[in-house]
């Protein structure tokens, strides 16, 4: 049997912070917050006290929040929100289970910036750290697969991860 196997050359090139247009202007999406999920979020950055604080004291007050929930890509129990009345998956998320994996807390984490006024965007790709000597190249699994979130703080975009580090 033969593997299946890609190959490719990713440029890189860091983040000058120069707001040069590397990535897309500010615009209405990255405040928009689903209708559904409003009331969760609202009660959560009111109880962090999100509006009281500047936007790089209210990114550390989301990360420290998160940061005690854990880290999980296993349910035990399935979602209720087929039920009037139940909460959503984001909801029980923050309420209930307080444990998920990196798609939950980039979600949370994007939509509690967007509730407090600072503008979020969700972005995804690899978080990748094995280095081949012997190819002289980064290794890429789909394990690598990664979220997090990304808010525009005194001009310019910043990533900010609250994903718990025991991955």
């Amino acid at each position: 049997m033969e593997v299946p196997w890609t190959f490719y050359t990713a440029l890189y090139a860091p983040d000058t912070g120069s707001g040069d247009g590397a990535y897309a202007a500010v615009n209405g999406e990255d405040l928009s917050v689903p209708e559904k999920e409003r009331p969760a979020l609202r009660a959560l950055a009111r109880e962090l006290g999100l509006a009281s604080l500047a936007p790089q004291a209210a990114l550390q007050r989301v990360k420290s929040h998160l940061a005690q929930f854990k880290y999980t890509t296993v349910r035990d129990h399935p979602f209720s929100n087929f039920l009037p009345g139940s909460e959503t998956p984001l909801a029980e998320f923050l309420n209930t289970s307080r444990e998920g994996h990196c798609e939950y807390f980039a979600t949370a984490a994007t939509l509690l910036l967007r509730t407090a006024g600072i503008p979020a965007r969700y972005a995804t790709g690899f978080a990748i750290g094995d280095w081949s000597s012997w190819e002289q190249a980064w290794i890429v699994r789909e394990r690598h697969s990664h979220a997090w979130t990304r808010a525009f703080v005194e001009g310019r975009w910043v990533d900010l991860d609250t994903t718990p580090l025991e991955l």
